[in-house]
Formats: structure tokens, C-alpha cells, sequence
């Protein structure tokens, strides 16, 4: 007789069947699915909006017009935008003589011409830009014009990337030969400095003898700019000229630059980057009276030569910037005053106007190590005295709250720019730069330090820093560092007979060391002494320092190095260090 089989066997079995059997949900429960999901409704979103998405896939496209084209393939709405953005299309006319493939070959051939016919047609009634990403050559460029005679005449901007200089002349012959009448824009570049090929800048600055290209007919061009080639000829009608020369190989001087822009006489926007590198000759003083922007990238003494022999509207924005790299033929032992006396004879600040100072301390590009954040408590300022840049500018206050200007000033409020990558220690110090920042109309003060040795500097010499700006009725201080490095600029920003004036004070970034207590934190006690040393001089500030974030400090790979924590939240810890400031303003 076989043996009996357990009941619970099949117990089991069910009770393991049903733990996996899910349970049912309440009838009032919306079950969602693929067939009853929603899909998401184009039509809904405004074309503007459609716009500005498009705008920021072209700007970000590596490979254009691929963005334009994928966009188009969303759906018929996306696709109607796009069609529409004519400028954007125009842009991208010349993108496929880019695709690879043998160039020679006639099947390419064909198929890069009936691209770019594509590309014309949908930029519509659009002006064209035409980038040459490299130049194909005067034969080349003919046969796009037998196949588009209309290709250049509807230009408004042409980029070419010129690999010499026998080629710039090649391209422009081509430009004398061709209707670009429209051509408002024109920019180009080349590898190598082109001069005295085929008597191209032999005769540069055209003064004596023209030029031979002084026939090329571009009436309409408003905006010049040229890296490692000098002007072609004399374009009278230009408002914006940059020239650039990155090898510094050149044979003309300051003097002839400066005769250059003698009859250039609507220029509003200037830079000269590597072109002034001589104080030499008796140049005849010119006159630039539309001037409003004028960017130096230069030495002291051959700046200070330019800004006497250029006179330009006291209105003119000034920015000049000096590398030791740059090559110099001036042996000047001490240039920074004649470069603060040529500057304080051309430029005449209104004095009824209130000035914002913002200066930012950051370390040589070859210096970087530990930029990020000066949070380290090691005290070696700038070892070398010429690793560091100093940044600084005067901006004109437009947002009439002179007591709390916003953190980032306007660039249209610029006033006067210098940037310096030599002696800090001597450009800040100089006597004359005193007249330079006009001290009694500089009522804002912003500090900016990017890396230790930064940070450090500016410890060490904020009370000279300081001596030049007695008339500040606001500081900010922007990045974060260590306690001990800040707490020296707070000692003497807070100093009564240092800053007489101050009505408020703003730090963007405090760090405080995790689980140490404020009364411990060197940036806090300063902060406490200082109110209260203000306090009992008689000049209280309106309020207490404004602190935007406070970050934990933690730990870094030595004893004196630290890294950025977590923001520090809105707790008890943060309402002891608050309480202490009300305290020593008098609030409490």
C-alpha cells in the first residue's frame, strides 16, 4: 500500500503562491498606463520660447547645422521654427566645405554645392555670414561664385582662419575682385605674422606710399579684426578696429600705428594686443573724437607714449593690460609712473560722480596651485614678487544705492581698467597711483582673491590697500578663506581711523571650522572688535556685515590646509554668531 501523502504540502503551496500574488488596488485608484498617458503637447509652448531653446542648440553646436537639422526632426511645429530662423541658417551657408572626403573628387564636389544651395535657401532674405574655417583658394572661391554669383553680394560678415601670409594676399586679390560691398564685418587671422610679403605692410602705415590694396571697395565695413596681419589699407569709415599680434616679431613701431589712425577718425571701439612695443620717434599727436572703448595690451612706457600722442573724449573707457612675457624694446627701471602720469593727463573724472572700486588679486596662470580657494593658513604672499596679477577697475555707480551696490557691477558702467602682471606690491603703493583712484570719489570698495598666496597678500598689505580708499563708505569681500587669513582684513576695514566713512560691510563667503565654537574663530572675534571699537568711536555702521553663506571647513591634507564643507544651515549655530555681532553693534 504506497504511504499517504501529507496534507500540508499543498497548504504550503498555496500559502507561497499567495505571498507573491499582488494585491488589488482600491476601485478609486487611477491606474496610469502607456494607452491612458498623456503625451506631451507642443502647442502649449510659446515660439519665442521655441526661439531662444533653438538659439541656445545653434550656439552650442559643435558640428552646425546638425542642431538645426535635429530640431527640425521633433515635429511639424519644431520643424516650422525652425524653417523660420533664417539668421540662424545664414549662419552656417559655408558649413559644408567641411565634410570630409577627397575634395578633388567631382561626386564631393557636387554634393558640398548642393548643400550650401540648401543652406541659401532656407536663410531666405537673411544676410549671409560666411565663416572659411580654412581659405580653399582663389579657384575654389571663383567657382562658388559662377555657381552662387550671389553669395558674397548678400554678405554682411566673413571669418577667415589664414594659415600665411602669401595666402592673405591670395585672399585679398580675391576680396579687390569681388562684389562685397555689404560686408559690415570682417575678421582675420593667421598663423604667422604677415609682413613685407609681396610689399603687403611694406608701406604700412600707408602714409608715404598707398597701399596695394587700396582699391578694395568695402564701403559698407564698420568692424576690423585681424590677428598676426596688419590693415590691408586706410578704411576710413571704421568704428571698430582690433589688431593683434601674437609673436611679437614686428618691424614697424608705436609711431607708425599711431599714423595709422590719423584718418580714422570714426572709430568708437579700439585694441591694440602685442602692436606698441616702442616709446621711440616724434609722433604728431592725432585725434580720435568718437573713441568710447580703448583696450591696451602693452608695456607701461610704450602705453604711456600711445596716451600722449592719442587724444580721445575724457568720456573714453580705458583698459590696459600688461604680461611679463610681453616683449618690451623700452629699458625702463621704474615705468608705472609715467604710466599713471599719462593716464591722470588724459583722463579727467567728474568729480560731482561717485566711483566703485573693484580689485581681484589672482595668481600667475604658471601659479595655480591650489587656486581654488585660499584655504590654507601657510603665509608666503607672493614669494615671487612678479607671480601675481593684480585686476583693477573704477566703475561708475548707476544703481544710486551707494552705501550697498549690487556684487557684480554693469560693464557699461566701466570707467577705467589696469591689469597688471608684475610687482603688485609697487603698483599699489605708487604715490601717483593715489591721484589715479581719485580717493574722495571712490565710495565702494570690492576685494576679490583667487588662491593662497592671494589671500595672503592681500593679509598682509590691506591696511596700504586701505590708505588709498580712506573715503569707502562700502567693502565687500568675495571668496572664501581661511579664518586667520581674513581676520586681519576685517581688523582693518573695521579700523575707525582707516575707514571713517563706513556705512556697510558685506562678506560673500565665511568659513568657520567644524565644531569649533565662534568665540574661537579669529574672522568672528575680529568682526565683534571691530563693531565695537566703531561703536565707541562715534561711527557706528548702519547694520551689521551682512554675511551671504557660511561654509564648514574641513580638514585638507596637512595641518594648515583645509577644503570647502557643507553650507553651514540656518541653526542655533548660526543664531549664536549673529547674536554676538548685534551685541557688539549695540543692538542687543
Amino acid at each position: 500500500m504506497p504511504p499517504r501523502k501529507r496534507g500540508k504540502a499543498k497548504t504550503a503551496k498555496a500559502a507561497s503562491s499567495s505571498r507573491h500574488t499582488k494585491k488589488a488596488p482600491p476601485a478609486d485608484t487611477p491606474i496610469n498606463t502607456l494607452k491612458s498617458s498623456v503625451p506631451f503637447d507642443t502647442n502649449r509652448v510659446p515660439v519665442d520660447i521655441l526661439r531662444e531653446i533653438l538659439d541656445i542648440l545653434d550656439g552650442t553646436d559643435v558640428k552646425p547645422p546638425q542642431a538645426l537639422y535635429r530640431f527640425m526632426r521633433v515635429c511639424r511645429r519644431f520643424s516650422d521654427v525652425a524653417s523660420g530662423a533664417h539668421s540662424l541658417w545664414a549662419q552656417h551657408v559655408l558649413a559644408p566645405m567641411l565634410i570630409p572626403g577627397e575634395r578633388r573628387s567631382q561626386g564631393h564636389t557636387l554634393h558640398v554645392r548642393r548643400l550650401i544651395s540648401v543652406l541659401t535657401g532656407r536663410a531666405g532674405p537673411a544676410p549671409l555670414r560666411l565663416h572659411l574655417p580654412f581659405f580653399p583658394g582663389t579657384n575654389r572661391l571663383n567657382e562658388l561664385l559662377e555657381d552662387f554669383p550671389a553669395l558674397f553680394a548678400r554678405t554682411y560678415s566673413i571669418t577667415a582662419a589664414l594659415l600665411t601670409g602669401v595666402v592673405a594676399i591670395e585672399f585679398f586679390k580675391f576680396l579687390r575682385t569681388t562684389d562685397v560691398s555689404r560686408v559690415e564685418k570682417l575678421s582675420l587671422s593667421a598663423g604667422w605674422p604677415a609682413l613685407q610679403v609681396d610689399n603687403y605692410g611694406l608701406d604700412f602705415p600707408y602714409v608715404a606710399s598707398a597701399s596695394p590694396f587700396s582699391d578694395l571697395n568695402l564701403p559698407s565695413l564698420r568692424e576690423l579684426t585681424l590677428v598676426n596681419l596688419p590693415p590691408p589699407c586706410v578704411l576710413k569709415g571704421l568704428h571698430s578696429l582690433s589688431v593683434k599680434f601674437e609673436h611679437h616679431r614686428l618691424r614697424t613701431t608705436s609711431k607708425d600705428f599711431i599714423d595709422y589712425l590719423r584718418d580714422l577718425t570714426q572709430l568708437t571701439h579700439l585694441k591694440l594686443d602685442g602692436c606698441l612695443l616702442d616709446a621711440n620717434g616724434e609722433a604728431q599727436p592725432i585725434e580720435l573724437p568718437h573713441l568710447a572703448h580703448v583696450e591696451l595690451v602693452v608695456a607701461p612706457v610704450p602705453c604711456a607714449f600711445f596716451l600722449q600722442h592719442v587724444q580721445f573724449p575724457t568720456t573714453t573707457v580705458v583698459s590696459w593690460r600688461y604680461e611679463k612675457w610681453i616683449r618690451n624694446h623700452v629699458n625702463d627701471q621704474d615705468p608705472l609712473p609715467s604710466l599713471f602720469k599719462a593716464i591722470n593727463e588724459r583722463l579727467q573724472p567728474n568729480p560731482e560722480r561717485q566711483y566703485r572700486a573693484v580689485l581681484r588679486l589672482s595668481p600667475d596662470d604658471k601659479n595655480h596651485l591650489n587656486a581654488r580657494d585660499g584655504l590654507s593658513n601657510a603665509f608666503f604672499p607672493w614669494s615671487s614678487p612678479k607671480s601675481g596679477r593684480l585686476t583693477f577697475s573704477l566703475y561708475n555707480h548707476s544703481d544710486g544705492n551707494v552705501a550697498m551696490p549690487a556684487l557684480e557691477p554693469h560693464e557699461q558702467d566701466l570707467a577705467l581698467r589696469l591689469e597688471y602682471l608684475h610687482e603688485a606690491e609697487a603698483f599699489l603703493s605708487d604715490e601717483l597711483f593715489l591721484q589715479l583712484v581719485q580717493p574722495g570719489r571712490v565710495s565702494s570698495l570690492t576685494m576679490s582673491t583667487l588662491g593662497c598666496d592671494a589671500s595672503a597678500f592681500a593679509s598682509h598689505r590691506i591696511a596700504g590697500i586701505l590708505h588709498s580708499f580712506p573715503s569707502i563708505k562700502d567693502f565687500t569681500w568675495t571668496n572664501l578663506t581661511t579664518s586667520e587669513k581674513l581676520a586681519p582684513v576685517i581688523k582693518a576695514v573695521l579700523d575707525p581711523s582707516a575707514t571713517p566713512l563706513l556705512r556697510s560691510m558685506r562678506i560673500c563667503e565665511l568659513g568657520h571650522r567644524v565644531r569649533d565654537q565662534w568665540d574661537v574663530n579669529d574672522a568672528a572675534v575680529a568682526l565683534v572688535a571691530g563693531l565695537r571699537s566703531r561703536r565707541q568711536a562715534g561711527c557706528r555702521l548702519d547694520g551689521i556685515p551682512k554675511v551671504d553663506v557660511v561654509y564648514d571647513l574641513l580638514r585638507g591634507v596637512d595641518r594648515k590646509s583645509f577644503r570647502r564643507g557643507p553650507i553651514v544651515p540656518l541653526d542655533e549655530r548660526l543664531g549664536e554668531l549673529w547674536r554676538m555681532l548685534a551685541e557688539a553693534q549695540g543692538n542687543a
